[in-house]
């Protein structure tokens, strides 16, 4: 749907086609008070919220533009599809049965530095795959990754980073196991208004 903010006319997407990067900010902005569809307009189109809250809409076109958005999903953690067989190979998706060993110390060490600056289980899960398709566990190629993943259709990455994100936890041995639940109990349930 375009929508004309300050004179510029601007194609906003649905939920269903946010970046990664965008998901996290859409979950961030509905834990504040404003309005979440004056949020989702400044963060789809890059506008400040204040030219977003000042811009010349009609409240039809806000019912619209809610409608049209639709519903952001929401992934459960530890009952995602054990079936999940994508994952990403520089910039194509790959359908394999590709298994990862969650045991090495770098999936380790890199996970537990993340986990303790972040309180987003989906910003763990994405930098998890991060992680796990970096195979020489570089902490800046990692992050560089991390980054590429954000770029990505939110859909596409969360439905298996947290595949293997369940997975890790799951599998990780106890002691690690320990570490990373008391690093998931900072983490708060996020609930879309």
């Amino acid at each position: 749907m375009k929508l004309k903010i300050n004179k510029t006319s601007i194609e906003i997407p649905t939920a269903d086609n946010l970046t990664c990067r965008q998901y996290l900010e859409c979950l961030e902005a509905s834990k504040s008070n404003d309005p979440f569809i004056l949020r989702y307009l400044s963060i789809v189109t890059g506008f400040n919220y204040v030219d977003v809250c000042n811009a010349n809409i009609d409240f039809t076109t806000i019912q619209r533009l809610i409608a049209w958005i639709g519903q952001i999903k929401n992934f459960d953690y530890f009952l995602i599809n054990q079936n999940t067989q994508v994952y990403i190979k520089g910039n194509l998706f790959v359908s394999t049965r590709k298994d990862f060993d969650f045991e090495k110390v770098g999936v380790s060490i890199l996970f537990q530095a993340k986990a303790e600056r972040t309180e987003s289980r989906e910003v763990l899960a994405i930098y998890l795959l991060a992680i796990l398709l970096t195979p020489d566990f570089d902490a800046d190629k990692t992050e560089a990754k991390y980054e590429q993943l954000l770029e990505e259709n939110y859909i596409k990455i969360l439905s298996f980073s947290t595949f293997f994100l369940s997975k890790y936890l799951k599998y990780s041995k106890t002691k690690k196991k320990h570490l990373i639940q008391r690093a998931m109990e900072r983490i708060k349930n996020i609930t879309l208004k």
